[in-house]
């Protein structure tokens, strides 16, 4: 659930690798990966999607193992988030607030490559495809397409002597850009001071929300999808409550390894009426299936949600 609220739109989904027999890209993509891990920089990074464009100061750093990293944005409200280890504070200055969060495993900026990198193929196609600058550095261009209509394409710009992503491309299947977020400027291996990775404002000032994390138990799912499409493979599945008096939502997570798609399973007695809808990347389509509401979400195109909504079965 961690930087849904303020971060949804930054997301930069990961990359993929492919058959270390056959292509030079999955030693780019190792490199890429092996960098994420272990990257300590600062640099500027713009956000550009169709309606609108974000730019904002990136510090990140791993001291002792554990992930610090603090953004901020450049124009408007300023907001920061500030990440210490499993811990995200969202600082809102406009509200004088502070949304305190667990780190929920994703990155903010870059998603870490799958274990079983071969297990992708079934789904997509990679090539390195040329070479440009990117931020004043040598990078290498590789080009991700997926075998159906299901997922984005993708371009990536590796640092040619790090490998680290220095710029992401996502499109439709026709082509259309859908977001791209590149560094306008990087220094690579910075030293960061403690001021770089605490935030600007009088925090003391400032109300502080914990958000409220749902009451997990996991199942074994009764709901399955019966047409999902290929390469995906279910991530989890558990029942959530927000507070005892709350209903019960199955929530289901299915992944191809790069692209992720969530199912929510509740109650939908006296409700009729299917609905889609799109914020920024992010797709959803509900509809009733019996007695229930089923909304599939996702960063993917809107047929994948639509499809995997609804086939799903108990």
């Amino acid at each position: 659930m961690m930087l849904r609220t303020c971060l949804a739109a930054l997301l930069v989904c990961g990359l993929i690798a492919s058959d270390v027999r056959a292509d030079p890209s999955t030693d780019w993509l190792q490199r890429m990966s092996e960098s994420l891990e272990n990257a300590s920089y600062r640099g500027l990074v713009i956000r550009e999607q169709p309606s609108r464009s974000d730019t904002f100061k990136v510090y990140h750093t791993v001291r002792d193992g554990v992930i610090r990293e603090r953004l901020v944005r450049q124009e408007g409200d300023g907001f920061e988030i500030i990440r210490n280890g499993k811990q995200v504070h969202c600082v809102l200055p406009d509200k004088q607030a502070v949304l305190v969060e667990a780190w929920d495993g994703q990155g903010t900026l870059f998603s870490r490559l799958p274990d079983n990198i071969d297990s992708l193929l079934e789904a997509y196609r990679f090539d390195v495809v040329g070479e440009a600058r990117v931020a004043g550095r040598q990078s290498v261009v590789i080009a991700i397409a997926p075998k159906d209509g299901l997922r984005f394409s993708r371009r990536l710009w590796l640092d040619a002597e790090t490998g680290f992503p220095l710029k992401s491309e996502r499109s439709d299947h026709e082509g259309t850009l859908v977001e791209r977020i590149r560094f306008a400027d990087i220094e690579l291996g910075a030293d960061l001071a403690e001021n770089d990775l605490q935030s600007r404002y009088p925090l003391d000032d400032f109300r502080w929300y914990p958000v409220a994390e749902p009451t997990l138990r996991e199942v074994k799912s009764t709901w399955h999808s019966a047409a999902l499409p290929a390469g995906y493979r279910m991530e989890s599945g558990q029942v959530e409550k927000l507070d005892k008096d709350a209903s019960a939502v199955t929530h289901i997570v299915y992944t191809d390894g790069l692209s992720r798609v969530s199912v929510f399973i509740k109650s939908g007695k006296g409700k009729t009426g299917t609905s889609r809808g799109r914020v920024g990347n992010t797709h959803s389509f509900s509809t009733l299936k019996g007695d229930y509401r089923i909304t599939a979400v996702g960063e993917v195109p809107p047929a994948a949600v639509e499809q995997i909504a609804l086939s799903m079965q108990r």
